[in-house]
């Protein structure tokens, strides 16, 4: 059973923001992270202390998360650019608002001991001999630790700590994914012994030059230790202490909205009988009045989630074929129960939510046709327009996912590993993929017929890899497994920016998602000079 995570947010507007710049303005711009990781980035508004981007994003996260971020920006063409404040959300917070979150939420000052990332590998057990007692505590590994220094690495060590005693792992330089495999003792006394203790392990980066920073610490309830001989797992990293205020508004406020969707979704043949009576419900035109499957379901939605109804329900018929009845159904309905002469379709019917869906999934493709060229043309050009938000349509399509439809295509640059192999940082070329539900492809140019392709059922793997292993940003790796072989085959991609990353992540996770040879793990760097880069094995 596959569970899908859904995260939509958009970013409405700003008001109130402070100045940065000397002309008493400020050039505003949000970055978004999840799990301290970006995942967008909104357009610059150049000049304006009350911005409004408009802009909305749906992620697909199928590992969950924890917290939501949203950072507010001041660019400056000369140096680098300030922050403003960050509001962040936990998906707890989300996912209890049934609608969602929608309203205005004032900025926090940004503490960097607040910024921390990661996780880390722990065994813990309490010794206990006749003359003394002793708490030993495996330090193991961390992975996905926040960078600290210039390089995009950190030189992390760990410290142990319970109530006056203290140890020390050793320091591991450059890296963000440390091994450490040590093991640490605290000689405890028998009043030290209290079930209210807390034991503390702190991550560190090491400076030569100044003080140490801060890379996240846990918690463990010394209770644990007595209801078990030896606690281990993977523990998250968590930032010093909750200093978050609002600084009463004097940062300014964002309007956001957002919503967290969780679905399990089950092997298809389990929905086997709820398609077979959707589609009875429509086969027969001439019993439109008699109860069914679809007049039932109609009547029990509420508009909340009618619009996402509509959207799964076209969907399903344009799977079976049948999406021509399944209108056709929908508006004799309506037309038959419509009471008011002057009313005939309803703009929060579903007939009404159906119809623009069909029309989303079908202008889809012409608009990808017709019009793609020309504003990847503009996009290309980088000529400066203006554009009055409030005579343009802000919602986005959405994709529907059939056979041999493209689901996503552009210009990316890419590298085929064999295996643990060096790799050059300029061995990216230039090549034009498209995504269906059945294969990643690439070739040259778009107009080729020739084209590289891998099945999506080959997909083991796709996540974005480390700054830190070509000192370039916004790269993601698929890795894929032969049928015949086994073998494992590394492609590197890289786009142009944060925004195209995560798309693109996003549509391959989407296609890939019932695979049964997915990788529980991975390097999330390259092989380079005989070791990994992210954890120097």
């Amino acid at each position: 059973m596959a569970k899908n995570t859904s995260l939509y947010f958009r970013i409405v507007e700003g008001r109130n923001l402070p100045a940065k710049d000397v002309s008493g303005t400020s050039d505003p711009y949000c970055i978004v992270k999840v799990d301290n990781e970006v995942v967008a980035r909104t357009a610059t508004v150049w000049k304006n202390l009350n911005p409004f981007w408009g802009e909305e994003y749906t992620l697909h996260l199928p590992m969950g998360f924890h917290t939501l971020s949203f950072l507010v920006m001041d660019e400056d063409t000369i140096g680098h650019d300030d922050v403003i404040g960050k509001i962040t959300l936990g998906k707890e917070i989300i996912g209890s608002q049934a609608k969602g979150i929608d309203s205005w939420l004032n900025l926090t000052r940004v503490d960097p001991d607040e910024e921390v990332q990661g996780e880390i590998h722990l065994s813990l057990e309490l010794l206990r001999d006749r003359k003394r007692r002793r708490l030993r505590c495996q330090v193991i590994e961390a992975r996905d630790l926040a960078p600290r220094d210039i390089s995009g690495t950190s030189d992390p060590f760990a410290r142990v700590l319970f109530n006056n005693h203290s140890a020390e792992t050793s320091i591991i330089k450059k890296t963000r994914f440390p091994h450490w495999e040590e093991t640490l003792d605290l000689e405890l006394d028998a009043e030290e012994l209290s079930e209210e203790a807390m034991v503390t392990v702190e991550v560190w980066d090491w400076d030569m030059v100044g003080k140490n920073d801060f890379l996240g610490k846990v918690e463990i309830p010394f209770a644990c230790l007595h209801k078990t001989p030896r606690l281990e797992g993977w523990f998250r990293l968590l930032p010093l202490g909750n200093n978050e205020v609002d600084a009463g508004g004097k940062l300014g406020a964002l309007r956001l909205k957002v919503r967290l969707v969780e679905d399990q979704i089950l092997p298809s043949m389990y929905y086997q009988p709820l398609i077979d009576l959707l589609v009875e419900s429509v086969i027969s035109p001439a019993e439109v009045e008699d109860s069914s499957a679809l007049s039932m379901l109609e009547e029990v939605t509420i508009v909340e989630s009618r619009q996402d109804v509509a959207m799964t329900l076209v969907k399903i018929y344009l799977g079976q074929g049948l999406v021509v009845p399944f209108l056709d159904y929908l508006n004799t309905r309506e037309v038959n129960h419509t009471t008011d002469p002057n009313t005939l379709f309803r703009s929060n019917s579903l007939s009404s939510k159906a119809m623009e869906q069909f029309m989303k999934a079908v202008g889809m493709l012409y608009l990808h046709e017709v019009l793609k060229p020309i504003i990847n043309r503009i996009f290309d050009e980088r000529k400066y327009i203006e554009l009055d938000p409030c005579k343009i349509d802000l919602n986005r399509t959405r994709a529907v996912f059939m056979p041999s439809v493209t689901v996503k295509e552009g210009y990316l640059h890419k590298y085929k590993a064999e295996g643990p192999q060096l790799l050059s940082r300029f061995a990216f070329k230039k090549r034009y993929f498209w995504l269906t539900s059945e294969s990643l492809s690439y070739a040259k140019t778009s107009d080729l017929q020739v084209r590289s392709s891998i099945p999506v059922q080959c997909v083991c793997a796709v996540e974005r890899v480390d700054e830190n292993a070509f000192q370039q940003q916004n790269v993601m790796q698929v890795i894929t497994q032969d049928d015949d072989d086994g073998r494992m085959h590394t492609m590197y991609i890289q786009c142009k920016n944060v925004n195209e990353l995560n798309q693109w992540l996003s549509a391959i996770r989407k296609v890939s998602i019932y695979n049964v040879h997915m990788l529980p793990s991975f390097h999330p760097g390259v092989h380079r000079g005989g070791k990994w880069t992210c954890c120097l094995q």
